[in-house]
Parts: C-alpha cells; sequence; structure tokens
C-alpha cells in the first residue's frame, strides 16, 4: 500500500490490542450486510481487512475469508439481478407478454385443424376469416 511520508505504525506490541478491537468492529459491521443501505460499506470494510489479514490471527483470516467471499457472492449476485432488470426493462409490457404467449397453447372451437396451438398459428388463422 502507498503511505504518505512520514507515516508512523504502532509499536508490535501494541498492535494485538488493536487488531482484537478492529476485527470486533468488522464482526459488528459485518452482522449489518444484511441490510441494503450498509452493504457497499461492509464490502469495503472487509476488502481492506483482507488486504491487511497478515496482522490478524490464524482463526480471525480465516473468518476474515468466509465475511469476503460472502461478500464477493452476494455483489455477483447483486450485479446479475441488476443485469436481469435491465434486459427486462428494455422491453414493453406487450413484448413480456408476447414472450407468454409464445408458449400458449391456442385452439379454436372447431377444433384448429392441423395447425394445433401457439401464437403463430393463432394469428394465421385469424387473418384467414
Amino acid at each position: 500500500a502507498l503511505e504518505p511520508a512520514g507515516a508512523v505504525h504502532l509499536p508490535e506490541a501494541e498492535r494485538g490490542r488493536w487488531i482484537d478491537a478492529i476485527f470486533d468492529c468488522v464482526d459488528a459491521a459485518f452482522e449489518q450486510h444484511k441490510h441494503a443501505w450498509a452493504r457497499s460499506s461492509v464490502d469495503l470494510l472487509v476488502k481492506a481487512a483482507v488486504e491487511r489479514r497478515q496482522n490478524f490471527s490464524a482463526p480471525q483470516q480465516q473468518v476474515l475469508q468466509q465475511w469476503n467471499a460472502a461478500c464477493k457472492g452476494q455483489k455477483i449476485q447483486r450485479q446479475q439481478q441488476a443485469a436481469r432488470d435491465e434486459r427486462s426493462k428494455d422491453l414493453t409490457s406487450y413484448e413480456r407478454k408476447e414472450k407468454e404467449w409464445q408458449s400458449a397453447d391456442i385452439t379454436t372451437s372447431d377444433g384448429g385443424g392441423d395447425l394445433g396451438g401457439g401464437i403463430g398459428n393463432w394469428l394465421a388463422k385469424q387473418n384467414n376469416n
């Protein structure tokens, strides 16, 4: 990481207490990850902790990796959902219904002949009337 000139770090002996406190803070923040308003901040906080995982104990590092995997997985799901939502926004209500109608079985009262169901056949029958 790029640090400003003259950055002063805690002495090694004092880091343990602070690392435990920071881990507890990240833990408390991760509990709020279920809320939409907290996700971005928690994602960034977990990412920052994972980037500095060498400062944490081995059990804490394992938990950080689990949190990181959960954050990444949920972020991917949110991106995929947004992409699906975006695609459905591009369709008009008629186009969305047309997709639904494409697989519908439609017949006429006279048996429908050899053409069977489907929107294409129904439209063809209507044009012949």
